[in-house]
């Protein structure tokens, strides 16, 4: 059932006792990586052990005067704290074709969410990946058609909001579609109007149909829609766009709910026009949360006076926003007497893990059918490891690589240069290779693909020496476009976890077989 965020009388009443800065700071939700000393309308926490996490957010709630919203990013499960379920990314969840298990991964989601103390995820990402190289979407979108990503993130989104926790449908107009990244720079989208409906259109449309409560406007640019600014001569990203959010979003669309930027900080807009100014053009373009403000710049405050002054803010702007954020508030019960978390079952959460396991690992291609290959204590495998990331992931590597070594004779290299895995295979002794690639696309770095010096392990030819070779790739599930005439058997994981490694040997020897993609 589509939502509709009603101010009551009691909210109304609330906002217009605040003073102007107080009104200023409930419209804000900065990253909490710092010690706070007033009351913010929200603040975002970053990963870490959900014991220190839950820590950090009864600290924050202590010293608030009004309840805060505690958000964070959780946009396949909660495993981004440790101690609570991971999961494979949402293209992982998007592979096993399921919305009733999006749904349940969904509500394990908001009941670990909510028992550190958080009530609100920037999640599901409803971008499609249209483009394999896109350095901000990929494994982070549902997939890349229409139907994927309405059928996960609805299931994904139900079954946050339905157990208590917020989600966030981003990035509105929708990215994937290009090769830029918006957190350094504004991306514009190619889709003319009529491929917009068609696609990210379609998406927002029926999930706002289906009851979503927040939306994130992206620092993605709609030309198709929207005008060109007349000194940069480029339009104006989503944030401070009052075409695409007034007139598209709320008008065309119908969407009565929250509206949160995403990170003012990212060079999408904060390069496109002062950074303060930003904040206003976005409350004034329609927004109501403006993400990771810089309130503790010791000007924040008379900036953003001064906009009033000069005209590019409105008082009744700012009231009006604070008035609908505790509106959610009061929506999600903040106001009332306060409720323990909900307990939850960690083994069947854990159970859930593996079932999206399962489906998430799939066989992208098998020329020559290499596989199924048996594995015996006198098999002799050499495990590579070609990663971009892989101190940061290094337990999903150790995963295979524990797999592998309960079932054969393994050697496990890291990095080692294209001249020693030729002079390795050349010796002939070896009776299959597990090429580990690890290619995560992060924010900030604009590419996707296995990329730098660790690249170079492609070269030299070891891979058409005679031996076997798997390809597993561990998160970008794209590489084998760029390296297709070097890669015979390619499993995409959709983003390892610890569990991934015995699920890809159990494929490698047929234990288990995979499903194609």
């Amino acid at each position: 059932m589509k939502y509709r965020l009603v101010p009551s009388a009691r909210v109304r009443d609330m906002a217009n006792r605040l003073t102007f800065r107080q009104a200023m700071a409930q419209v804000c939700c900065p990253l909490m990586n710092f010690e706070p000393s007033e009351t913010y309308g929200g603040a975002h926490f970053s990963g870490g052990p959900k014991e220190a996490v839950a820590e950090r957010i009864r600290h924050f709630q202590a010293i608030s005067e009004v309840p805060p919203l505690c958000t964070a990013d959780l946009e396949c499960g909660a495993g981004s704290m440790a101690g609570l379920t991971a999961f494979p990314d949402l293209m992982g969840l998007g592979a096993n074709d399921s919305e009733s298990l999006a749904y349940d991964v969904g509500k394990a989601t908001a009941l670990e969410g909510r028992s550190v103390g958080l009530h609100w995820t920037f999640s599901p990402c409803v971008d499609i990946a249209a483009v394999p190289d896109s350095p901000v979407v990929s494994t982070r979108s549902a997939g890349r058609t229409l139907e994927a990503v309405l059928k996960t993130c609805r299931g994904y989104m139900l079954g946050l909001q339905d157990h208590g926790l917020l989600a966030t449908l981003k990035h509105f107009p929708g990215d994937g579609y290009t090769t830029f990244d918006q957190h350094l720079t504004t991306v514009q989208s190619p889709l003319s109007m009529t491929e917009w409906w068609q696609g990210p259109g379609e998406v927002y449309r029926q999930l706002i149909e289906a009851g979503a409560k927040t939306i994130m406007a992206g620092h993605v640019a709609l030309p198709a829609y929207d005008q060109r600014d007349p000194v940069l001569g480029s339009c104006p990203p989503a944030t401070i766009s009052p075409r695409l959010l007034t007139d598209l979003l709320r008008g065309e669309l119908g969407f009565e709910g929250f509206l949160v930027s995403d990170a003012m900080g990212m060079g999408g807009v904060a390069g496109f026009v002062n950074p303060f100014e930003s904040y206003a053009r976005f409350l004034e373009a329609g927004g109501d949360c403006v993400l990771f403000a810089r309130v503790t710049d010791r000007r924040f405050y008379e900036e953003m006076e001064s906009l009033v002054q000069r005209g590019l803010l409105k008082e009744a702007t700012v009231y009006d926003r604070a008035t609908r954020i505790l509106a959610l508030k009061e929506d999600l019960g903040l106001f009332d007497a306060p409720k323990p978390a909900p307990a939850f079952d960690a083994s069947a959460h854990a159970n859930l893990a593996r079932r999206v396991v399962d489906g998430a690992v799939t066989l992208v291609r098998d020329r020559g059918d290499v596989l199924p290959q048996k594995l015996t204590p006198d098999t002799r495998v050499l495990h590579l490891v070609f990663a971009n990331d892989y101190e940061e992931r290094k337990a999903a590597y150790d995963g295979l690589t524990s797999a592998l070594a309960q079932r054969c004779s393994l050697e496990t290299w890291v990095d080692p240069g294209p001249h020693r895995v030729f002079e390795r295979l050349r010796d002939g002794d070896l009776d299959l290779v597990v090429c580990s690639i690890g290619a995560t696309p992060n924010w900030g770095i604009s590419v996707a693909r296995l990329h730098g010096p660790v690249a170079r392990n492609m070269m030299e030819g070891w891979m058409r020496l005679g031996v076997p070779v798997v390809f597993v790739s561990h998160c970008h599930p794209f590489v084998h476009l760029e390296f297709d005439a070097l890669m015979d058997c390619v499993i995409n994981t959709h983003k390892s976890i610890d569990i991934t490694g015995e699920r890809v040997v159990r494929g490698i020897t047929g234990e288990a077989p995979f499903k194609k993609q």
